[in-house]
């Protein structure tokens, strides 16, 4: 019997939860039949720019048929739409790489930026926070790091043990101790690779072991 799979990404790279499912479930019936896979050429699932070639390709025992996706994704209006529906959560794009990342505001942040906002007389259009430059200057990651640095130091703590990258990755690293969701920090953090999340958390062979450990088959 002729089947065919029709999934948004696939490739042997590509790890998410409805593509790997598909795969599952497509390597199962290619034992007995004969099993299609039809997909686009995206590979980033946020901007669906094309990566792969169209047309037919042989994945493990899967035959594959690319479609080009016929337009991008305009992600200054992806944002704005998020914003839109997901009203709890800000999005901000990486400088890295361009994709956007949403982060949780609390209502103890909301409610200290709100505050902020009433304070500093701030209109829509401005920077949040100011450089030393004036008003039409944001606030560089050199002034961010010296303000970090002295609140650390008005507690009692050495700022050399504390930076603002470590306090990024130390809230990552908690997520990933408590959930052992290595996908959901990779998203969290706005990696384009799960290679790349797993070198910043550090993992090793022992937390994977004990991860294991904990899951009963």
């Amino acid at each position: 019997m002729k089947l065919a799979c029709v999934v948004h990404r696939f490739g042997a790279d590509i790890a998410g939860g409805s593509e790997g499912h598909c795969r599952l479930i497509a390597e199962h019936l290619a034992a007995r039949h004969d099993v299609t896979i039809l997909t686009t050429c995206a590979k980033d699932h946020i901007t669906w720019r094309n990566h792969y070639p169209a047309g037919e390709v042989q994945v493990g025992n899967l035959r594959v048929l690319r479609f080009p996706v016929a337009r991008e994704r305009d992600m200054r209006r992806f944002m704005d739409l998020s914003d839109l529906i997901a009203v709890d959560r800000a999005t901000v794009g990486q400088k890295k790489t361009g994709r956007p990342v949403k982060s949780e505001l609390t209502d103890q942040t909301r409610q200290a930026v709100d505050d902020y906002l009433k304070a500093a007389s701030k209109t829509p259009g401005e920077y949040l926070f100011t450089g030393r430059r004036g008003q039409s200057r944001p606030m560089t990651t050199r002034q961010y790091a010296r303000l970090l640095a002295d609140w650390v130091a008005s507690i009692g703590l050495d700022p050399k043990l504390f930076g603002t990258h470590s306090l990024r990755r130390t809230k990552a690293t908690l997520i990933y101790r408590r959930t052992g969701n290595l996908r959901a920090v990779q998203l969290l953090l706005g990696h384009t690779k799960i290679e790349s999340t797993v070198r910043y958390l550090g993992i090793e062979v022992d937390d994977a072991l004990a991860i294991a450990e904990q899951i009963e088959v």
